[in-house]
């Protein structure tokens, strides 16, 4: 399986490609008003809005930095029947690599209330958490990412 790989601080993550529709660059976002502050704000794709989540702000309670590597990565998510696009917002999103490289931990210590609970992996030297899509978006999470980017009019093409 194929795996994009990219940081968040120090420490290193990886989804697996065939979860991400898309990788684009840094895009200007428009702010949502009254969300939390690791929602960056909807960037139209296609002529639809579509909700940024600033992973790193989840993960660091930092801003992403606006970096050359900073990437955002489209993914579908699904939503009260509904098929919904999200952007990722992830720093130095620079490598790809393939799980048979991967050294993976049998061990990993679960903590359910975490969306960074998934599969630890060694490669070359660096630990890896390989991430899901749907481990990052709770219901509740969906609920108030969707229910601003509705309302969205979009005028930008």
């Amino acid at each position: 399986m194929l795996l994009l790989c990219f940081t968040l601080g120090d420490e290193h993550y990886a989804l697996p490609a065939q979860d991400v529709d898309a990788v684009l660059p840094w895009v200007h976002c428009r702010s949502i008003p009254e969300v939390p502050e690791w929602v960056r704000g909807y960037m139209v794709y296609r002529g639809a809005a579509v909700p940024v989540v600033d992973v790193w702000h989840l993960a660091t309670q930092v801003p992403a930095p606006h970096t050359l590597g900073s990437r955002m990565m489209l993914m579908t998510v699904h939503h009260q029947g509904m098929a919904q696009r999200v952007a990722f917002l992830v720093g130095n999103l620079t490598q790809t690599c393939d799980d048979s490289e991967l050294r993976f931990e049998d061990e990993v210590l679960h903590v359910s209330e975490s969306p960074w609970s998934g599969a630890l992996a060694y490669r070359d030297g660096t630990l890896l958490q390989v991430l899901h899509v749907d481990a990052l978006l709770s219901e509740e999470i969906c609920t108030l990412l969707f229910a601003h980017c509705m309302d969205v009019v979009v005028t930008d093409v």
